[in-house]
């Protein structure tokens, strides 16, 4: 009897020293998603403020018959513009430049995809954030994270 009393009160000791021990972080977590939900409270607030002040600059803008005079040139020099490149862009020759670029970013990007995952690899086999390059020049692994609004897109 003596002994479940020791097993019981050292089960509860053990019990308390675990929750005092995830305490300080929960309170943590706590903090940083107050901090999470202010700064996405904020990002909208400044957003919109400056879609007012986008609005009212573009008004002035509009207002003004030399910056309109100015831009209606300007929109008439684009089209031409784009009909000239337009044309040029169906000769064959250009065509074929056209597909390589294409061609090349999509390498690129397959590329670069590929590095990415090959960095997370290697940051988790070993735990290090830098690596050195072919060259010798130290490189640092550097992860982005972004917070978006949930929808179908990334909710498969």
């Amino acid at each position: 009897m003596a002994d479940d009393n020791l097993k019981e009160k050292q089960t509860i000791l053990e019990e308390r020293e675990s929750l005092e021990d995830q305490t300080p972080k929960a309170d943590a977590y706590l903090q940083v998603v107050g901090l999470i939900k202010s700064y996405v409270v904020r990002i909208d607030k400044l957003k919109e403020e400056i879609k007012k002040e986008k609005e009212m600059f573009d008004n002035e803008l509009d207002n003004d018959e030399v910056y309109q005079s100015h831009f209606e040139k300007a929109k008439e020099a684009a089209r031409i513009k784009n009909e000239t490149k337009k044309q040029l862009l169906n000769q064959p020759s250009m065509m074929e430049i056209s597909e390589k670029i294409k061609s090349a970013k999509d390498d690129l990007k397959e590329s670069q995809e590929m590095l990415s995952g090959y960095l997370k690899q290697f940051q988790n086999l070993s735990d290090e954030t830098q690596i050195e390059g072919e060259d010798g020049t130290m490189m640092e692994i550097v992860s982005i994270v972004k917070l978006v609004k949930k929808s179908a897109k990334y909710n498969p």
